[in-house]
């Protein structure tokens, strides 16, 4: 009966459910403490452990790695979410210095930030004019003076803004030369 107990007390400290007290716990060579009985703490508890090369506390719990929860929904998962550029928050006239690199047809990269044009949804990149509406905004936001007007941020983390280049606004060349969507 004393075999049988040890073994499922072993099973159950093996996937996690309980963990041996300290004076219970094996030695280097695998052999047993004296003959006390075995005293077992569940996993929410910290316990101190002088295993074989392991010193210190051992803080048990259910999580080992880094988790989040999720604002979405009210699930937890095992990583941080995906790094992106910080989004700029809403408000105030940036004028953008430096290099941009357009991703597609509606989104292009300043500054370190994503930023969504708004008022135009240009084709997906692989569909029908989405690499000719890519070009026409490159040349749009090489051609003069970037000014970009903050007003949300979209579920996918871009800035979504008023984008003007010159004084004049991008989404209404676009859309005036037939690079919108259809619908």
């Amino acid at each position: 009966m004393r075999r049988l107990l040890s073994w499922i007390i072993t099973a159950l400290a093996l996937v996690g459910l309980v963990i041996p007290e300290p004076s219970q716990a094996r030695g280097a060579g695998g052999s047993r403490s004296s003959g006390k009985s075995s005293t077992y703490k569940s996993s929410s508890h910290t316990t101190s452990s002088k295993r074989a090369g392991h010193s210190g506390t051992v803080k048990s719990s259910a999580f080992k790695t880094a988790r989040y929860n999720s604002v979405s929904s009210d699930r937890t998962y095992k990583a941080p979410p995906p790094r992106t550029p910080r989004a700029w928050s809403a408000g105030g006239t940036r004028n953008i210095s430096g290099p941009v690199r357009v991703h597609d047809g509606d989104t292009f990269y300043a500054e370190g930030k994503r930023i969504r044009v708004r008022g135009i949804d240009t084709p997906e990149l692989g569909q029908p004019k989405s690499f000719a509406a890519r070009d026409r905004l490159s040349q749009l936001l090489h051609s003069g003076t970037v000014t970009v007007e903050p007003k949300a941020i979209d579920k996918y983390g871009r800035t979504v803004a008023i984008v003007k280049v010159n004084g004049q606004d991008v989404a209404g060349i676009l859309k005036a030369e037939g690079y919108e969507k259809p619908r």
